[in-house]
């Protein structure tokens, strides 16, 4: 809440103590108008002391904004601003690794994640390998940048907030920046189930990836609808791979097939687009292994029962819930849950969804990249700025379907670039993580693509500058 506008933090903590009464009366109401559009009675899966703490903060930030709004003179426009960072971003560079590499007997590819270990300056990039070709793991990289000089990089990038800076080792560079010299593979760690036995073949579909402040890794698993094998996420050891625990997972989110039809899921993750995304706000906070923190998830495209077939089919999927998890020495729970809601897709494409999402700060923002393919247009990429504190909890709604207008708020994003306009040749970007740092001490930002193993794709890593960024 600090990165309020001065003026309007100073009524914050009074509007606070005002904001759980009136919650009562919102959720009361927007019961009221679940229950004409819902077949069962809504459940929440928060508890009594963290809803307080979510609705004081979500109706603390709308009556702090009115009252900014009025009183101060502020435009709309600019409380729009204020929701987010001043972020910019351009590409810096390339790299591909050769179809071909293997580490210690087992193909390198897949990647479908990537995190930064900034205390070791070592990466963590998790493979989409079910076991189908070698038994799942876990990869620690070195990723080498250097200095490079904008003049050389063979491609366009937009305008950045931390042009002009520099520091002592990089004067004398006209416009520095940094390239991939080399990417190393350096360790492997076989993923383990709770008995301390490598995941049978097809039991788990690993596909996101982050650090903990205490030293493990939450790895979630997409899980496969057509095999009833559900969906999780767990935190894993990373020293031998073995799963320690699973977050709750809600019902809604677990596949159900209609009984008439065994091959039609009619409620949770459909087949192929569940948790892609996995991300924590303590990625550079330097806290106490004991120390609550929190997880955020995301499904790739709209759950079962989201799905309109109302709407055209370009619109049909947009719907997409986020999680957010709370971590401590206790059990872990669920917090809140949101609408977040993709883009159209493309003309042209056949699939759009959400692969990866990035905490910026403890303040409610995030990066996002959405994914679109088609067989003639190839791969689409873009990455939004997301603010989520003024969305709507949605964790009591049966359905996303149908007009919400008015009714849910969704996160806000905005567009900070899209990639087809770098003039790349884009693959099948699935990871993001936040680097480090680059010569003119602005953030790096590493994207990486998962390439199926498929010889026609590649092991893309993307090198951008992320001007305008303070790890908090």
């Amino acid at each position: 809440m600090r990165d309020f506008h001065p003026l309007l933090s100073n009524r914050l903590k009074s509007l606070q103590d005002l904001s759980t009464a009136g919650l009562n009366d919102i959720e009361s109401d927007s019961g009221d108008r679940l229950k004409r559009n819902s077949k069962t009675r809504p459940t929440v899966d928060l508890s009594s002391r963290h809803r307080h703490w979510v609705s004081g903060m979500l109706l603390g930030i709308w009556a702090v904004l009115v009252w900014g709004l009025s009183s101060c003179g502020v435009s709309p426009v600019d409380a729009e601003d204020r929701l987010f960072v001043p972020l910019s971003v351009e590409v810096l560079d390339e790299f591909v690794l050769p179809f071909d590499t293997e580490f210690e007997g087992t193909k390198v590819g897949g990647l479908s994640a990537i995190a930064y270990d900034r205390a070791n300056d070592s990466f963590y990039a998790l493979p989409d390998d079910r076991g189908d070709i070698n038994p799942p793991r876990l990869y620690t990289l070195k990723i080498s940048v250097n200095q490079k000089s904008k003049a050389n990089l063979g491609v366009e990038s937009l305008d950045s907030l931390d042009n002009n800076s520099t520091t002592e080792n990089t004067k004398g560079l006209e416009t520095p920046t940094g390239e991939i010299t080399s990417v190393d593979i350096e360790q492997l760690v076989t993923l383990k189930d709770e008995n301390g036995q490598p995941f049978e073949a097809g039991t788990i579909d690993p596909e996101g990836l982050v650090l903990t402040p205490r030293g493990t890794a939450m790895i979630s698993s997409e899980g496969d609808s057509s095999k009833a094998i559900n969906p999780f996420i767990g935190e894993f050891d990373l020293g031998s791979g073995e799963l320690i625990s699973t977050l709750p997972m809600p019902e809604r989110y677990l596949p159900k097939a209609d009984p008439e039809n065994p091959k039609e899921i009619i409620e949770g993750v459909r087949n192929n687009f569940g948790f892609e995304s996995l991300t924590t706000e303590a990625q550079g906070a330097s806290r106490s292994p004991v120390e609550p923190f929190r997880i955020f998830t995301a499904v790739e495209s709209a759950l079962a029962q989201d799905v309109d077939d109302e709407l055209p089919e370009s619109q049909r999927h947009r719907k997409v819930r986020w999680l957010h998890y709370s971590l401590g020495t206790g059990r872990p729970f669920l917090i809140s849950e949101h609408l977040y809601e993709l883009d159209e897709n493309p003309e042209g494409s056949i699939v759009q969804g959400l692969t990866e999402i990035l905490a910026l700060d403890t303040g409610g923002r995030f990066l996002s990249l959405e994914r679109s393919f088609g067989e003639e247009t190839g791969f689409g990429i873009k990455l939004y700025e997301v603010a989520l504190g003024a969305a709507t909890d949605t964790a009591a709604y049966d359905t996303l379907r149908g007009d919400l207008e008015g009714v849910v708020a969704p996160a806000r994003k905005r567009l900070l670039l899209d990639l087809e306009t770098t003039g790349l040749d884009l693959d099948n970007l699935e990871g993001m993580t936040i680097g480090p740092r680059l010569p003119d001490g602005s953030y790096s930002l590493i994207l990486v693509s998962d390439n199926n193993f498929q010889a026609i794709q590649k092991n893309q890593f993307l090198l951008l500058k992320l001007g305008g960024y303070k790890l908090s």
